[in-house]
């Protein structure tokens, strides 16, 4: 998947939980829709608060979308 499909990725119902993976190697975990914003040429991804409800956000980091190498489903956990 590419930068192109975040959008999509973010509007899905049911959501699935997927990976960005950055050409310098940080990988971000997005587990739920709340947790990224796409803009048009960024996204900002949220860290969410485990002290405060969700979706209250401890930080938040700009990624720029020509910097995302790869975007990757989350492997579901076996039940």
């Amino acid at each position: 998947m590419s930068p192109d499909d975040l959008p999509g990725l973010l509007r899905a119902r049911p959501f699935h939980p997927f990976r960005i993976h950055l050409l310098k190697g940080t990988v971000y975990e997005v587990s739920h829709p709340e947790m990224e914003r796409v803009e048009r040429t960024q996204a900002e991804v949220f860290f969410p608060d485990t002290n405060l409800p969700f979706p209250a956000a401890e930080r938040h980091e700009h990624v720029a979308l020509l910097h995302i190498s790869l975007i990757e489903p989350q492997q579901e956990a076996a039940a």
